[in-house]
């Protein structure tokens, strides 16, 4: 694909104690289309999808602006933040093609001409002894300049939560995790600027495991167990128990 400069320029600076650092980079990118992305061919009938290669993608290029904060704030609470903006040429994203008529969602990489990316992420850890609590949001917008619509998939907002119980003496950990996320477009439409709203979706999972002295252990946990998603576009596995012995010797 020829050849390719891409500068980058970073800094980041700390406190002498390392409980605030700040960071920053500005810098170009350059990715040529994987094989996975030219060649790829991929059924998944469980969940109703189809991915399919694209033989004739261009490599892309972008430039980029990030900064980013860590904070911990006391010993119990640490903070921690990042803004972004992206702006990207021929990018290489997943598009969806229209509905012919089968009920199978059909996708396919494409290049994007002209396309942005802007938005910022947070998150917050809190510990009390053997307890932890982690939350995280996530805002991004994008668009396709050409087009003039936002691109594919992306949710424009995601909430994370997930409570933790750790005893390290007696070997044991359990975790519940909550994540929401929001509308995602797809434009399936022949009207191109009409865009195709998934539902908001709500994902509930949790884990808990314990290992003896023998050396001994095991775990049970839960995926989507609110088996969220549905049939039409936001087709993801459904309700997953699963269990597993562990031996450590």
């Amino acid at each position: 694909f020829g050849t390719h400069v891409t500068p980058r320029l970073a800094a980041r600076w700390q406190r002498s104690d390392e409980r605030l650092v700040v960071r920053g980079s500005i810098g170009g990118g350059y990715r040529a289309p994987s094989f996975k992305e030219l060649l790829l061919f991929f059924e998944n009938p469980g969940a109703g999808y189809v991915v399919e290669g694209n033989p004739d993608l261009s490599p892309e290029t972008s430039y980029s602006v990030q900064a980013g904060t860590e904070w911990r704030a006391t010993s119990w609470l640490y903070l921690a933040g990042d803004v972004f903006a992206n702006r990207l040429r021929d990018m290489i994203f997943a598009v969806a093609r229209p509905d012919d008529g089968t009920g199978t969602l059909q996708f396919t990489y494409d290049n994007i001409g002209r396309a942005r990316s802007v938005g910022f992420e947070t998150y917050a850890i809190a510990t009390r002894g053997r307890a932890a609590l982690e939350l995280g949001y996530a805002l991004t917008r994008t668009r396709d300049l050409d087009a003039e619509r936002p691109l594919d998939g992306i949710p424009a907002h995601r909430f994370t939560a997930t409570a933790r119980w750790r005893d390290a003496k007696d070997r044991f950990d359990a975790f519940v995790s909550g994540v929401f996320t929001g509308h995602r477009p797809y434009f399936l439409d022949d009207d191109p600027q009409r865009a195709t709203l998934t539902d908001r979706r709500f994902e509930l999972r949790a884990r808990v495991g314990k290992r003896f002295r023998s050396g001994l252990g095991g775990f049970i946990g839960i995926d989507n167990a609110l088996d969220a998603g549905d049939a039409e576009l936001d087709r993801i596995p459904p309700r997953t128990v699963y269990a597993g012995v562990e031996a450590h010797l």
